[in-house]
């Protein structure tokens, strides 16, 4: 196997393990847990600063 190949090969094997890790996902609220992150967030007391100089 040349050097090519295996810059391929890891690569491709790269891309199966992410593949893989975030095969499933949800975007439901309740299964991918925002929920719970928001739940354990509202214990602080946050406030919002808004940039004026930004582009969207």
């Amino acid at each position: 196997m040349n050097f090519l190949n295996k810059i391929k090969y890891y690569i491709y094997k790269k891309a199966q393990r992410y593949i893989n890790l975030y095969e499933g996902y949800s975007y439901d609220f309740h299964k991918n847990g925002e929920e719970l992150i928001l739940k354990r967030l509202i214990k602080f007391n946050f406030k919002i600063v808004q940039s004026k100089n930004y582009l969207l």
